[in-house]
């Protein structure tokens, strides 16, 4: 099928990544193997809520600090010129979405967030943005920098591309492509387009 999307996660992706997620889940006091969202879910509604307001604080202060990852911005430029439509899918409150977007000048089709779906791994945003653009899950990509946002894409029936930020990753996720940065998709974007 033709490549009509390219969709993205935020944070490591599209920006550099500037989470400090250990520290995130020191101050909310669960374990560093944990997924901060997921975790959420065993709170009493006081804990959810203290827990959410240090996410929210540290997203806050990433989105006012943010810059685009190594090419992200000359990638995006050229799906614009090449008329190729763009989704973000991020676990990311729709504010932070909103700043990030806002301070780069980043235009997109689609925005989902964690106020939209369940969050990645869940294909559900995915699913979502794709209805959206109403574009079939075999003409779109996704790229992100973590494995459950390879998870989320296969599962979702895209293609899917590793951004590594040139960091390891254990268990190596199971993607069509790895870059190392997005800007490296340029001259992955004919062969994308041809199958």
């Amino acid at each position: 099928m033709p490549l009509q999307a390219m969709l993205f996660d935020l944070d490591g992706t599209l920006t550099q990544p500037l989470l400090d997620f250990p520290a995130i889940k020191r101050e909310i006091g669960i374990s560093e193997d944990a997924f901060i969202l997921e975790a959420l879910e065993g709170m009493t509604s006081p804990e959810r809520r203290r827990a959410m307001e240090i996410v929210e604080r540290h997203e806050l202060e990433a989105s006012k600090a943010c810059r685009f990852n190594d090419g992200a911005g000359e990638l995006l430029a050229e799906l614009s010129r090449r008329e190729l439509r763009v989704g973000i899918i991020t676990r990311n409150s729709r504010r932070s979405l909103r700043i990030v977007t806002e301070r780069l000048g980043i235009r997109y089709d689609v925005g989902v967030c964690r106020d939209h779906a369940a969050p990645k791994p869940s294909p559900e945003g995915l699913e979502v943005a794709l209805r959206q653009m109403t574009v079939a899950p075999g003409s779109a990509v996704y790229v992100g920098d973590h494995r459950i946002d390879i998870e989320a894409g296969r599962t979702a029936g895209t293609r899917t591309i590793w951004v590594t930020n040139g960091r390891p990753q254990s268990p190596r996720p199971d993607a069509d492509f790895e870059v190392r940065s997005p800007g490296e998709i340029i001259g992955l974007l004919d062969t994308l387009a041809a199958n």
